[in-house]
């Protein structure tokens, strides 16, 4: 029976500290004026902000805490969270128990280097307990957030510009040119599968081990798909053809341009430096253009079957 009343005791305790914890967090209040305020990045602006003392003992208003979140940038409706500011107080400020206590202060707006509507959440904290009210700010254009803007407007073109490239690369010539012989040898595949499909229906139909009429409907299903592996293959002929002349007239032509520069060199008319990074671009091109041909001749021979 006494351990049942110690232990009873101990949850009184517990329940009677919980609840005054309680109470002290739920005995101050707090709101601010003006509500809505209109500034730029850095301005000093005064407020008032009145502290209400719910509790029965005096307490101490020690400073804010602003925790800032976008409403919108640039007037555009974005929504994000730009952190926390804390304004301490110099000397804590007392509000006797019952009272609600004006407290004027000079704060600085957050230098934030952006333009827009901003929701700023006040936290007061005091020796009785926190107290939250809002505020709302508008930050008119500034040369910092004019600046940041067109930073951000540069970003955003140079991340417009590179997807523009990436894109602009997938249907380039050379992008082209990749896609065409991928297409190519995904027939060749095929048409060397089907081949070897119709090889062994013919030999094991010379085993009597497959009848007349299940060869007679593969070879025909055979037959169509070469056709049309054929045929489409066929279709890429002329233009092999067309990429391998112009490639072999391309490579003639730098192979020209290389002699002409190593004999503007014989000669003194350009310095060895300038050159040799003239050659060094163009036997680059030239490296890039003669593995194309190979690849393009290859696939023609192939496709010709030879």
């Amino acid at each position: 029976m006494k351990k049942v009343t110690i232990v009873i005791t101990f949850i009184l305790i517990a329940a009677l500290i919980n609840s005054q914890l309680l109470s002290a967090q739920g005995n101050v209040s707090a709101r601010i004026e003006p509500k809505i305020l209109t500034s730029k990045p850095g301005e000093e602006v005064e407020i008032t902000l009145y502290v209400y003392n719910r509790g029965n003992s005096k307490i101490e208003v020690t400073g804010i805490r602003l925790y800032v979140t976008s409403e919108t940038l640039f007037y555009l409706p974005i929504r994000a969270y730009l952190g926390e500011y804390k304004i301490p107080f110099d000397e804590p400020v007392e509000v006797d128990p019952g009272q609600e206590k004006p407290i004027k202060k000079i704060i600085e707006i957050p230098n934030i280097p952006l333009a827009g509507n901003f929701d700023i959440r006040v936290l007061v904290e005091t020796t009785g307990g926190n107290a939250e009210t809002e505020l709302k700010v508008n930050l008119g254009y500034t040369v910092v957030s004019v600046g940041t803007l067109i930073l951000l407007l540069l970003v955003t073109i140079g991340i417009l510009y590179g997807i523009f490239l990436y894109v602009k690369g997938k249907v380039s010539k050379e992008g082209r040119f990749r896609r065409k012989l991928s297409r190519i040898d995904a027939l060749l595949e095929e048409r060397y599968r089907v081949t070897e499909l119709r090889r062994k229906l013919d030999k094991r139909r010379s085993e009597g081990k497959i009848g007349e009429v299940e060869y007679q409907k593969l070879k025909e299903e055979y037959e169509s798909n070469l056709s049309r592996i054929q045929t489409e293959l066929e279709r890429f002929i002329p233009e092999l053809e067309k990429e391998v002349t112009t490639l072999k007239e391309e490579i003639n032509r730098l192979k020209e341009e290389v002699r002409v520069i190593k004999a503007r060199m014989e000669v003194g008319e350009l310095s060895k430096g300038a050159g040799k990074s003239q050659l060094k671009e163009r036997e680059k091109l030239l490296k890039k253009l003669e593995k194309r041909l190979s690849e393009a001749e290859h696939r023609l021979e192939r496709l010709k079957g030879k």
